[in-house]
């Protein structure tokens, strides 16, 4: 997965104009690119901001990213023709010429891109997807980012008064598994994880490659704690079952859907290993994570 979606996408302003020229030729000079809707909506002016989706295929058509679709979207200022660092960059060329709601194709060839990540390695082309869903002005921009802080701040405060009981609770919880009480539906996973559901939540689980929310607090066997989000009042933020984890989570979050709640028992051979995690986790650790699924994009 790749870790700065946004930062990767400017990252294609080092890429020199190649490939084969498409049906939208005029966006960008010598880049195939496909038109999937067109409209004469409202098109972007220079110094707003455009809020876009964006799927990323290798050449078999195989997701490599989606970004999230919600207030975390990707997004992306409008500059003056003469302000664009790289008169060759597709994207940020393409984002002036679209109107909202209008989608699109962009094929990049792979071997014009410095230094791929793994997951295009092999491929020899990518594709772009990019749906344009709205703009603000820098006014507007300004006051929803006022907003979203404030909010934040509110919502931070309200977890963080709240976590010592929600803790207090895990840890009850945890014991009783350790105890062998009956917490929840048991499954199976691999070289000896477990993945207790404690309580389950609603909708489909969730599948690598997606953009989740997660809750957790962190537990060595003994019960003493290395690590929690409650205290930071915010869930955790990750894409699934690209290695930005331990094994133990990429794995055991795959079982869980929106809003359930489980206990994921790690070997340490699917947590940190030998190496363990000084100066808090100690070599060959079996770990016991509390998690929430709060949100799956």
């Amino acid at each position: 997965m790749i870790k700065n979606l946004i930062a990767f996408v400017l990252l294609i302003a080092l890429i020199s104009s190649c490939g084969e020229s498409g049906s939208k030729e005029k966006y960008v000079k010598g880049y195939k690119t496909i038109a999937h809707k067109s409209s004469n909506a409202q098109k972007p002016n220079v110094g707003e901001y455009v809020f876009f989706n964006l799927d990323i295929y290798d050449d078999k058509g195989t997701v490599i990213d989606s970004s999230p679709r919600n207030d975390e979207m990707p997004v992306m200022q409008i500059v003056a023709e003469e302000d664009i660092p790289d008169k060759s960059n597709p994207v940020i060329a393409i984002m002036g010429d679209m109107a909202i709601g209008d989608s699109l194709s962009l094929y990049i060839p792979i071997d014009s891109i410095p230094n791929p990540p793994p997951s295009m390695i092999g491929s020899e082309h990518i594709e772009y997807v990019i749906e344009m869903v709205k703009i603000m002005t820098e006014e507007e921009f300004a006051e929803a980012a006022k907003k979203r802080q404030e909010e934040q701040a509110a919502r931070l405060q309200i977890a963080m008064a709240e976590a010592p009981k929600i803790l207090a609770g895990i840890e009850v919880t945890l014991k009783d598994y350790l105890d062998g009480k009956n917490v929840g539906e048991v499954k199976e996973g691999s070289d000896g994880l477990k993945i207790i559901i404690v309580e389950p939540g609603e909708g489909p689980t969730a599948n690598a490659g997606q953009y989740v929310s997660v809750s957790y607090a962190g537990y060595l066997e003994d019960l003493s704690s290395f690590d929690n989000s409650y205290n930071r009042g915010t869930p955790y933020k990750l894409a699934l079952g690209q290695g930005s984890v331990i094994k133990g989570w990429d794995e055991g979050l795959v079982y869980l859907n929106e809003g359930a709640k489980a206990i994921l028992d790690i070997p340490s051979a699917l947590g940190y290993g030998a190496a363990g995690s000084p100066p808090r986790i100690p070599a060959d650790s079996r770990l016991l994570f509390f998690v929430e699924m709060t949100e799956i994009n």
